[in-house]
């Protein structure tokens, strides 16, 4: 197995990765695929739902199934509300 047979492609805030189910099945010596999902894994981990500029992330899985839905529009609204309030407590 070589190291090329997964590659990826980096589409702005999405990448993809291509490969054969060996090429993307780690074992205990491919520590180029093992570190790739790892990788992958940790720039996900903990981002939050708002990042450090102020975005939203609406597809946050913190937000649950808030974000979506028939009543998506009004805790959009609420969220952005409590998040741009420069009040103490926020809100």
């Amino acid at each position: 197995r070589s190291e090329a047979a997964a590659t990826v492609k980096d589409y702005g805030r999405h990448r993809v990765i291509f490969g054969d189910r060996e090429s993307l099945t780690p074992n205990e010596n491919d520590l180029h695929i093992k570190q790739l999902w790892i990788d992958i894994y940790n720039e996900n981990l903990n981002k939050g739902a708002v990042l450090p500029n102020g975005v939203i992330l609406w597809d946050c899985p913190c937000l649950g199934t808030q974000a979506i839905g028939p009543c998506s529009r009004q805790f959009r609204a609420a969220f952005s509300c409590y998040h741009r309030s420069k009040e103490e407590p926020k809100g």
